[in-house]
């Protein structure tokens, strides 16, 4: 592919926004609800582990103590 001088010309880069994902698929077949999310307990904190490492997501103590709870 060549460039031109058109092509060479932009000077911005696109805006973007800082976004933190997970994505889990609960493993449900042929288990009771309750031990499927036994075993994404460890991934969930895991989300919030990464959220508290980001200064800028920090998450409130309150949050934490609801969670911590469950």
């Amino acid at each position: 592919m060549n460039l031109t001088h058109r092509d060479s010309s932009l000077t911005k880069l696109p805006e973007t926004k800082k976004v933190l994902m997970f994505g889990f698929n609960i493993p449900v077949k042929g288990k009771p609800i309750h031990e499927a999310m036994d075993q994404m307990r460890p991934l969930l904190q895991l989300v919030f582990y990464c959220m508290d490492k980001i200064k800028r997501f920090k998450v409130s103590k309150e949050v934490g103590v609801k969670f911590d709870v469950c």
